[in-house]
């Protein structure tokens, strides 16, 4: 079956390297970042394939859950032996733990999106969108294989994080290895744990396909390519991200400061991961607020504590399933 939707490649060799060489492990959990690696949503040939087939029909479509399956059940087949499960998570867009914060988060997402379809082609996508997030819910609650975590009102980029920090799954147990599939980066502070891996497939014009795993030594290479394995850790990703801004999340960097300048400053400074109000900043001083701000906004253990009780609840029932 041709991928539409799915284009993100999972690096089995890679995967396979990693549990070979380190034996311990017996069980895999698998972390779908649903829109990350579902690039067919952005893409304008897709986008037209589809409204174009409801147009004809008058039928909602059903290409991407059937791409979806084939992709897990391709996943569970090579993994079968390591018991595998699957936590496939995404939201609404509206990410109120931090756009209470920052009006400006990811203001420059969300007015992109569609931007090349006329109104009424964008309402209509938007609703086989909202068709086909619905039926990953139908689909893909599977007692003991597979759960859905999702919000309409609160990011959940943070869920990999959640669940293995709370020891969900026994996420945390040595023979267990998490490996989180998406492309977006501030997931690589939840590398920060042992057993946690992200694969990260990306294309590149001139090499073709991309493919990397990244763990709690190597995750600050996907942001500052430059970066030497060790050193700064993944705990680190969220600082790097506060002082070198995201201009995708809509995150204002510090004044000159990109990723290999902010890895150089936490270096420089003797930062630790998390800044404090009596943390010592040097000549980042004069950013203290920004910084702290920023950092509200990256850190997923704090945008979690702003998410309310009743969102968890509900996000801890369908994990339960597992």
């Amino acid at each position: 079956m041709q991928s539409h939707y799915l284009k993100y490649l999972v690096p089995y060799r890679l995967l396979f390297e990693k549990l070979n060489r380190e034996t311990n492990y017996k069980r895999v959990i698998f972390y779908l970042d649903v829109l990350s690696i579902s690039r067919g949503f952005y893409n304008k040939k897709v986008i037209d394939k589809e409204i174009a087939a409801y147009i004809e029909t008058q039928k909602m479509p059903t290409l991407y859950p059937k791409e979806l399956k084939e992709f897990l059940n391709a996943i569970y087949g090579k993994f079968k032996q390591y018991s595998p499960k699957f936590v496939l998570f995404y939201d609404g867009g509206e990410c109120l733990q931090n756009t209470t914060i920052s009006k400006f988060y990811k203001e420059e997402r969300a007015s992109s999106k569609y931007f090349f379809l006329e109104d009424k082609e964008k309402e209509l996508m938007n609703g086989i969108k909202s068709y086909y997030l619905s039926e990953v819910i139908n689909q893909f609650n599977k007692p003991n294989l597979s759960c859905v975590a999702w919000s309409q009102q609160y990011e959940m980029d943070l869920i990999p994080h959640y669940v293995i920090s709370k020891n969900f799954i026994n996420s945390q147990d040595p023979n267990t290895l998490n490996v989180i599939l998406s492309i977006d980066k501030d997931l690589l502070q939840t590398c920060r744990f042992e057993n946690t891996v992200q694969a990260v497939s990306t294309y590149k014009k001139a090499t073709g396909i991309d493919m990397v795993l990244y763990d709690k030594y190597n995750a600050v290479k996907y942001i500052h390519k430059g970066f030497k394995r060790g050193g700064l850790t993944a705990e680190y990703v969220p600082l790097i991200l506060a002082l070198s801004g995201d201009k995708i999340d809509g995150i204002k960097n510090v004044p000159r400061m990109g990723p290999a300048t902010a890895v150089k400053a936490i270096q420089m400074y003797n930062l630790p991961p998390r800044i404090m109000k009596d943390t010592p900043l040097g000549s980042l001083e004069e950013h203290r607020e920004l910084i702290m701000k920023n950092q509200n906004l990256t850190c997923f253990d704090r945008q979690i504590e702003r998410i309310p009780i009743m969102e968890l609840n509900k996000i801890d029932d369908s994990l339960r399933s597992l």
